[in-house]
C-alpha cells in the first residue's frame, strides 16, 4: 500500500468521492476526512474553535428569530435581534437599554422613539404626538397599541425594545443594508423601512421617507402680471450646509380639508380616497399635504403622515366631494404596533403645489407685466430658495415642463422677465416610487445611486435614484444624466430579481436564472448610458449575499450550494465574472440540507460562516486570492441544541461571531444569544485563565472573599459527564 504524506490541512473537509483524484490534485491531498469544532488555518495548522460565551436568554423568542451585525465604525458595532414584530439591540455583551428616563408629562409634545416611564412601567413613543391626561397617556386603555408601546423592566430601567412589522414566516427574507446611522430593511411584501440610530438609547424603525430633511415653504402667493397667457411658478428650500432641496411650495390659497377614508384602505390595491366638500379639483391637479392626523386624539398613525407630508400628489377626481391620489395604492400602512379591524379616519388639509397667474411672460422693458411671489419660510434651517417657472397657452391641457430661473434668500422674488428659464434644471420630484405589490426586494448603493431591485408585480425591475439624492426620483424633460433610472431586464423573461450587489465597480443583479452585470458605460450611470452583461449562473436564492474578500457570495436558487462571483483582477470592470461552486470539493455537508443564512469573518482566520438547516454551523477558510476554500463543521452540545442565525461583529481586536442557539431546557425550548470567544492564546499579556474558554454557553464568574455563605448553583440541559 502507498502512503501519501499530510503535509498539509488546507483542503479542509474533502468528500471520499474526491479521494481517487488524490495523488493528482492537491486540494484532495491537503484535506480531511472531517473537520469537526476545529478551524483551518491559512498557516496549514487547525486549531481547535473557542467556545461560545452565553450573553443572554431572549425572551418571548418562541418564533423563528434572526440576527444582524452591523458596524458603524471601529468599535462601534450592534447586534440587531430581530423577531416577530420586535428589534432588540446588544452592544458589548450585553442588551441595550433606556438607562434612566423623564416620567410621563401631561401637554407635552413626544416624537417616535421618546422612552417615558409611568406607574412603575416604561413606554416607547411610537407615534409624534401631544401628550393628553387620561387620552393617550401610556396606561390609558388600549394605547399599547397606539402611541406607545410597553417595555419590559430590567433593573432600574428597561429592555430597549423596538416595534416593528415583520412576521416571523418573513424574517427569513429580510435584506439589510446599513448607511451610516440609517439602515434600510427590504422584503417585497412590506414597504421598505429604515432603522435609525438617533443617538445611544434612541432608535426607530419607520418606513422610508423618500422624502427631503428640509420641509417645504407654504403660504405661495403671486401677484402682479398682464396679459391672457398661462403663468405657473414653483419655489423650493434649499438646506443650510447640506444644499438639500425641499418639496415644492404648498399654494396659500385654493384646496381645502378632507379625511382619508379608512374603509377603502383594507384592500392594499385601492388608491388612497380622500372626501372633501367640494374640493374644487380636477384630474391631473398637484397638490400636497400641509396636515395629516388622526381623526381623535386617542388614535395615532405615524405611517400616514410618513407617506403623505413633503411630497407631490396628482388627483383624479371620483365627485365634487371625493377625489383620489394617483400611484397610492398601498402606501398608508397601519403601525406595526396595532392590527385594527378597521382603518380609523385621518383628517388632512391639502394646497395646490404651485401658483398660477393669468399673465404672458415678464419682460425687463415692461414693469406692468413684472410678477411678484412670495411665500413662508420653513424654519430657519433654510440657506436659500429657488424658483422655477412654466409658460404655455391658457387654452392648452398642459403647460411646458418647469424651468429654473433664480435663487434668493429673500422670501419674495420678482420675475421681471431676467431669465428665460433653464429647463435641464427642473424642481425635484419627491414621489413615492413604491407601492402595492412594487415593494423592492433588496437595495444597494452603487455609482452616487441608491438601486432597489424585484417586486411581486415587476419582478425584473431595477430603479435607481437621482445621482447623489438618494430621495429623489425625478425625471426630467430633455433627460439628464443625473435623473432616476427606471428600467426592466428584459434579459430575465420568466426570471425574478432576488438581489443586487456592487462588485468590482459594477452593480451585479442576482436573480432566480442567471447573474446579469449592469456596468455604466465610461463610469458615468447615466440613463440610456448603461450595458448588461450575463454571466454564467445557476441561479441565487431570495436571501442576502455576502462581500468576502473581492468576491461575492451568495446561495444557489435552491439553497445546497455556497457560489462565488469574482472579477479576474485584470478584467474587473471589463470583462464578466468568475462564477465557482465552493461546495464542489464537500457535497456531503450539504446533502440533503439546505442554508439559511451566511456571515463573513476577516480576522484572525477569513472565515465565510453558513448556517445549516439542521442547526450545524459550516465554515469556510476563504482566500480567493490564494485559491484557498477549506470547509469545517461547528456544532454545539446539547440536547436539541440548534444554531438558528449568525451575525459577525468587530469586537476586541477581532471579527467574532454571534449565535442564534435554540437549546431545551428542562424541556423548554429557549433561545439563547452567543459569542465565540475570542482567541487570546500566545498572545502578549495572555492570562491562560482566561483565554482558555472551550466549553459552549459558558458563564464565568470571579470569585471573591465573601463571609456572607454565598451558595452558587449550577443548571445544565444535559448531564455533566466527560466528553459531554
Amino acid at each position: 500500500m502507498v502512503t501519501v504524506p499530510q503535509r498539509s490541512f488546507l483542503g479542509g473537509i474533502v468528500s471520499e468521492s474526491r479521494a481517487p483524484t488524490r495523488g493528482n490534485d492537491p486540494k484532495v491531498a491537503a484535506g480531511l476526512k472531517d473537520c469537526r469544532n476545529a478551524v483551518v488555518c491559512r498557516s496549514d495548522a487547525i486549531v481547535n474553535r473557542m467556545g461560545s460565551i452565553f450573553v443572554r436568554e431572549l425572551a418571548d423568542a418562541d418564533a423563528y428569530t434572526r440576527s444582524f451585525g452591523v458596524t458603524y465604525g471601529p468599535g462601534d458595532v450592534v447586534d440587531l435581534i430581530i423577531g416577530p414584530s420586535w428589534l432588540r439591540l446588544f452592544l458589548d455583551l450585553g442588551i441595550a437599554l433606556t438607562g434612566t428616563v423623564d416620567p410621563w408629562a401631561d401637554a407635552t409634545d413626544y416624537e417616535v422613539g421618546d422612552v417615558v416611564s409611568q406607574s412603575g412601567g416604561w413606554y416607547y413613543c411610537c407615534a409624534d404626538h401631544t401628550s393628553s391626561a387620561g387620552t393617550n397617556e401610556p396606561t390609558t386603555s388600549g394605547q399599547d397599541e397606539q402611541h406607545w408601546h410597553p417595555l419590559t423592566a430590567e433593573g432600574s430601567s428597561a429592555i430597549l425594545e423596538i416595534p416593528t412589522p415583520w412576521a416571523s414566516e418573513d424574517l427569513e427574507e429580510l435584506v439589510v443594508t446599513p448607511a451610516g446611522d440609517r439602515i434600510t430593511v427590504t422584503h417585497r411584501s412590506y414597504p421598505p423601512h429604515e432603522i435609525i440610530r438617533w443617538t445611544s438609547t434612541k432608535w426607530t424603525c419607520l418606513p422610508a421617507a423618500f422624502r427631503p430633511s428640509i420641509q417645504r415653504p407654504v403660504a405661495f402667493t403671486a401677484s402682479g402680471g398682464s396679459g391672457t397667457n398661462t403663468v405657473k411658478y414653483r419655489v423650493t428650500a434649499i438646506k443650510k450646509d447640506t444644499g438639500e432641496e425641499s418639496a415644492v411650495a404648498l399654494s396659500g390659497t385654493g384646496g381645502g380639508s378632507g379625511s382619508v377614508d379608512g374603509s377603502v384602505l383594507s384592500d392594499p390595491s385601492n388608491d388612497v380616497a380622500i372626501d372633501a366638500t367640494a374640493h374644487g379639483l380636477s384630474d391631473g391637479d398637484r397638490i400636497g399635504f400641509t396636515s395629516v392626523s388622526p381623526a381623535s386624539a386617542d388614535i395615532a398613525n405615524q405611517n400616514a403622515k410618513i407617506a403623505l407630508l413633503e411630497r407631490d400628489w396628482v388627483i383624479t377626481k371620483v365627485t365634487n366631494d371625493r377625489f383620489t391620489l394617483n400611484d397610492s395604492a398601498g402606501v398608508l400602512t397601519w403601525p406595526a404596533i396595532a392590527d385594527p379591524a378597521t382603518w380609523p379616519d385621518v383628517d388632512v388639509v391639502f394646497r395646490p403645489i404651485e401658483v398660477t397667474v393669468t399673465a404672458d411672460l415678464p419682460t425687463p422693458a415692461s414693469a406692468p407685466s413684472w410678477i411678484s411671489l412670495t411665500w413662508t419660510p420653513p424654519g430657519d434651517d433654510y440657506e436659500e430658495f429657488a424658483v422655477y417657472r412654466a409658460f404655455g397657452n391658457s387654452t392648452a391641457s398642459t403647460a411646458v415642463d418647469f424651468g429654473f430661473i433664480g435663487r434668493t434668500k429673500l422670501i419674495t422674488f420678482l420675475d421681471y422677465g431676467q431669465s428665460e428659464g433653464d429647463e435641464t434644471l427642473p424642481p425635484p420630484s419627491y414621489r413615492l416610487p413604491f407601492g402595492h405589490e412594487t415593494f423592492p426586494a433588496a437595495t444597494t448603493y452603487w455609482n452616487q445611486r441608491q438601486v432597489w431591485a424585484g417586486s411581486i408585480s415587476r419582478p425584473n425591475r431595477v430603479l435607481m435614484s437621482v445621482a447623489g439624492d438618494f430621495r429623489n426620483f425625478r425625471v426630467s424633460f430633455p433627460i439628464q444624466d443625473s435623473d432616476s433610472i427606471d428600467l426592466d431586464l428584459v434579459q430575465l423573461r420568466a426570471q425574478a430579481i432576488v438581489g443586487v450587489d456592487e462588485l468590482g465597480g459594477d452593480l451585479v443583479i442576482r436573480t432566480s436564472g442567471p447573474l446579469i452585470v449592469l456596468r455604466a458605460i465610461g463610469g458615468l450611470a447615466a440613463p440610456g448610458n448603461l450595458e448588461t452583461v450575463v454571466a454564467h449562473s445557476e441561479g441565487s436564492a431570495r436571501r442576502p449575499a455576502i462581500m468576502a474578500k473581492d468576491s461575492l457570495i451568495y446561495l444557489h436558487r435552491e439553497r445546497t450550494k455556497v457560489l462565488m462571483a469574482r472579477f479576474p483582477q485584470e478584467q474587473a470592470g471589463v470583462g464578466r465574472p468568475f462564477v465557482r461552486d465552493l461546495t464542489e470539493y464537500a457535497p456531503e455537508l450539504f446533502a440533503g440540507y439546505t442554508i439559511e443564512s451566511l456571515a463573513w469573518c476577516e480576522t484572525p482566520e477569513p472565515l465565510l460562516l453558513a448556517v445549516r438547516s439542521d442547526g450545524v454551523l459550516l465554515a469556510c477558510t476563504f482566500d480567493p486570492l490564494v485559491d484557498l476554500w477549506a470547509w469545517h463543521r461547528h456544532d454545539t452540545g446539547g440536547t436539541a441544541a440548534a444554531i438558528q442565525s449568525v451575525a459577525v461583529l468587530g469586537e476586541d481586536g477581532q471579527d467574532l461571531p454571534y449565535l442564534l442557539v435554540t437549546r431545551t431546557i428542562d424541556s423548554t425550548v429557549t433561545w439563547h444569544l452567543e459569542r465565540l470567544a475570542p482567541r487570546t492564546t500566545g498572545h502578549a499579556g495572555d492570562d491562560p485563565n482566561a483565554s482558555s474558554r472551550f466549553l459552549d454557553s459558558l458563564i464565568t464568574f470571579q470569585a471573591a472573599e465573601d463571609t456572607s455563605g454565598t451558595v452558587l448553583t449550577l443548571t445544565s440541559a444535559d448531564m455533566w459527564t466527560s466528553g459531554g
